[in-house]
């Protein structure tokens, strides 16, 4: 009886199918950010529509455009480090533990981002502009309001968390 024979396409076929799976993965992970970050983007101009009535729907689509390119940009500055452990050739990722450390790594890094977004949602009525760095040099300030913000603004603590579910729930397992 002669040994069975691997032709080239099925060495391909077999090395390529976790390859694409990865990557399919990984799309899933991008787009799942992506949309979640819509979704802040919507709400941010529900919360905040008296400041823009008067914007032409056309100039808000481009605005919103122009922030989807902004978000690309974050998306992979935030993730980096997931990023490079995700695709890291080194390590056997199909295990539980390496896993579960991807999942938590994405979350904290997107859920941190959204925190941010959604403190926007009320902290634009105050300054006109979107959060900045100047956000963390206020540190006194912000200290003794935090509870009391927390009070007022409930409802944005209940909106982050029910992101970061969103995200921690549809992140792609194996």
């Amino acid at each position: 009886m002669a040994p069975e024979c691997i032709t080239p396409n099925q060495v391909a076929g077999k090395v390529k199918k976790p390859i694409v799976l990865q990557l399919l993965k990984f799309i899933h992970s991008f787009l799942l950010v992506m949309a979640l970050y819509s979704l802040c983007r919507l709400l941010f101009f529900a919360f905040n529509y008296s400041f823009f009535a008067t914007v032409p729907i056309l100039h808000l689509l481009k605005i919103g455009l122009a922030g989807m390119r902004f978000d690309v940009s974050v998306f992979f500055m935030l993730n980096g480090l997931f990023i490079f452990f995700f695709f890291f050739p080194f390590v056997n990722k199909e295990t539980v533990y390496y896993q579960k450390f991807l999942r938590i790594l994405f979350v904290i890094a997107n859920s941190i981002a959204l925190l941010l977004n959604c403190i926007d949602f009320s902290y634009f009525k105050f300054t006109l502009k979107r959060t900045t760095s100047e956000l963390f040099f206020i540190r006194n300030d912000v200290g003794n309001l935090l509870g009391q913000y927390l009070i007022d603004y409930w409802y944005i603590v209940f909106i982050w968390m029910l992101l970061t579910y969103l995200l921690f729930r549809f992140y792609p397992i194996t």
